[in-house]
């Protein structure tokens, strides 16, 4: 069973994905000290914050190309992105594909 503080801080970052997260908010928000949160949360999850966040947006931007009209740019800020830019590179990192072809692929657009 996942540790609850654990539990409430994926909560807090799958609850709006586009809302920045910083480990210091998220550990503070838990009521744990930064060094406990990061080494509970990465024993819990085996991955850390960060990551999980990332791993979360780029899942949630990869069913949007799939299953919604909404433009890459739409998609960037969902997901937490400031531009299209920014958003387009991380997520060719990601899947090894740009995300216009990605919606291409997927007969959208």
């Amino acid at each position: 069973m996942l540790d609850r503080r654990v539990q409430k801080a994926t909560e807090l970052m799958n609850g709006n994905l586009a809302e920045p997260r910083s480990n210091r908010e998220l550990s503070r928000k838990v009521g744990m000290s930064l060094n406990n949160f990061y080494h509970l949360f990465l024993k819990e999850l085996g991955t850390t914050p960060k990551h999980y966040l990332l791993n979360q947006r780029m899942e949630a931007a990869r069913k949007l190309l799939l299953y919604t009209e909404y433009t890459i740019d739409e998609i960037a800020a969902r997901t937490g992105y400031a531009d299209r830019y920014h958003f387009s590179k991380t997520f060719k990192r990601f899947y090894s594909v740009p995300p216009a072809a990605y919606q291409q692929m997927s007969g959208k657009k």
